[in-house]
């Protein structure tokens, strides 16, 4: 019984593959009836004919009681756009400056401002300063300054003072020397003595 069903199977299978085989191979041979092989001789004939893919141009059809045109009536060229250089151009007459800025900015106190130090013993001359007090012993001192507000700094040796670069050189016991820049960017030295018996 087993064996019938597998014969009955494949010869369904084998009719089904040779239908399918049919079915696939009818539109070739429709696609070859539809468009027959031409012969030697008409293939010589078809040399002088356009290509079939080639566009076919055809005469536009007129309207009715208008003048039909002439086929070799030269068709008039694109003109080309002008540069868009040539066509433009800016006149500020009248018109802000896009580079001037919004604020006005003096450039001589913007600089002035710039160059002000932020510590309050470069802000002023040394002849502004008072020594109050000098404490420590030889090995290390520190001076006591006051400035014109009456407010006291301390300075070591190495701490620098003055509007022109000054330096403190050496703190003695009883005054400080200071090297500062002249005019002449030469080297000067200042001497600030202890006053004594200040009054605060």
């Amino acid at each position: 019984m087993k064996k019938i069903k597998m014969i009955i199977l494949c010869n369904l299978l084998i009719l089904f593959l040779a239908a399918f085989s049919v079915y696939c191979a009818e539109p070739v041979d429709s696609a070859q009836q539809a468009n027959p092989p031409t012969s030697a001789a008409s293939a010589g004939s078809s040399e002088t004919q356009a290509p079939p893919s080639s566009p076919q141009i055809l005469p536009t059809p007129q309207a009715p009681g208008g003048v039909a045109q002439d086929a070799t009536m030269p068709v008039p060229a694109f003109q080309a756009a002008p540069a868009p250089g040539s066509a433009y151009s800016y006149n500020p007459a009248g018109k802000p400056d896009p580079f001037k800025p919004f604020v006005d900015v003096d450039v001589k106190s913007a600089h002035k401002k710039k160059e002000e130090s932020i510590f309050p013993l470069e802000r002023a001359e040394i002849d502004s300063f008072t020594l109050v007090g000098i404490v420590g012993d030889p090995s290390k001192r520190i001076a006591i300054v006051q400035d014109a507000n009456k407010k006291f700094y301390p300075m070591f040796v190495g701490s620098h003072i003055g509007t022109r670069k000054g330096k403190v050189t050496g703190i003695l016991a009883d005054r400080v020397t200071i090297d500062e820049l002249d005019d002449n960017n030469k080297v000067r030295k200042i001497v600030l003595k202890l006053r004594k018996n200040t009054t605060r």
